[in-house]
C-alpha cells in the first residue's frame, strides 16, 4: 500500500452565464432563427426578444423592459437574412 488518504471538502463552484440586456435574467445563447420562432407565436412582449426567455407579468408591464424590448426586436428584424428569416418560418410551422 502506497499509505494515500483522502479527504472530502466542498468546494464553491461559480457558472458563467450571460445576463441578457433586455430582461436582465440571466441565459444561455439561442440561435436567431429559434428565438425568431419563439417571437412570432408569441404574445407580444412575453418573450424576451433578447434570450428568448419567458419573462412574468411585472417585466412584461416594465416599461424600461418594453423599450429595450422594441428596440432589440427592431436590430434583430434589421440583422435577420432571408434564410433566417425561412428558417424562423420553417420553425414556428413544426410547433
Amino acid at each position: 500500500m502506497l499509505g494515500l488518504t483522502f479527504k472530502l471538502a466542498a468546494h464553491p463552484q461559480q457558472t458563467l452565464a450571460l445576463e441578457c440586456s433586455v430582461c436582465r435574467s440571466y441565459m444561455d445563447s439561442e440561435d436567431k432563427s429559434t428565438l425568431v420562432a419563439k417571437l412570432f407565436g408569441a404574445k407580444p412582449f412575453s418573450i424576451c426578444s433578447g434570450c428568448g426567455t419567458e419573462v412574468d407579468e411585472g417585466t412584461m408591464k416594465d416599461r424600461n423592459y418594453r423599450s429595450r424590448w422594441l428596440r432589440k426586436l427592431k436590430r434583430l428584424g434589421r440583422s435577420l437574412s432571408l434564410e433566417d428569416r425561412l428558417e424562423a418560418l420553417i420553425q414556428l410551422g413544426r410547433n
